[in-house]
């Protein structure tokens, strides 16, 4: 994100325009300077919808007022805006770069309490589910029903671990965390229904 506007010649483009007013008519450089502008926030809207909301809400309502002066031909007042928009982006690609780094670091945390927690409950699980079905005595607050489903939810909690090792493997961060804690929620709901108390968490 921070790469692409740093090589984005559309800053330049936008500055240029407030310069042409000089010499043309100040409709041309007031229409690109939005087409420039329209560009920008199409290219910035998906990471910075995701990880600065507000600050993109403020840059698209800056754009939606160059738009409207357009409209009414109020070129100057576009023109105007624009100087100040250019500022504003860089701001925003800032903290949009600030916020990804933050939530990289925080899903890398995530993962690696998972990769810790995980397959300790996995083994508990089975291995709670095997001794089980041995005695059929069910702990105080057990369900009949949650042992009888028991072995299909281990492997469902399986399959989301498999698949989160797979995402993480292939660098897709969000993905892994995503279906590891969806194995994780399964292990824990089912221990739970077994009346049986989770493995310890890992250290933060």
């Amino acid at each position: 994100m921070t790469t692409m506007f740093k090589r984005s010649s559309l800053f330049a483009a936008m500055l240029a325009a407030c310069v042409m007013v000089a010499c043309s008519p100040m409709k041309d450089p007031a229409e690109a300077a939005l087409a420039d502008a329209n560009a920008v926030l199409k290219k910035v809207g998906p990471d910075a919808q995701k990880y600065a909301p507000t600050e993109y809400a403020a840059l698209a309502a800056q754009v939606a007022e160059m738009k409207a002066a357009f409209d009414k031909k109020d070129y100057q007042t576009v023109l105007n805006t624009v100087r100040k928009l250019a500022p504003n982006v860089r701001m925003l690609a800032e903290t949009v770069a600030n916020r990804q780094r933050d939530a990289k670091r925080a899903l890398k945390e995530q993962w690696t309490a998972l990769s810790h927690d995980t397959p300790l409950s996995l083994t508990a699980a089975e291995a709670k589910v095997a001794e089980l079905n041995k005695t059929h005595h069910l702990p105080k607050g057990g369900s009949k029903e949650a042992l009888a489903g028991a072995g299909a939810v281990i492997d469902a909690a399986k399959q989301d671990w498999s698949d989160a090792q797979s995402a993480h493997q292939a660098e897709n961060l969000d993905d892994a965390v995503a279906k590891g804690k969806a194995a994780d929620t399964k292990l824990a709901d089912l221990m739970t229904s077994l009346g049986v108390a989770k493995p310890a968490a890992a250290k933060k």
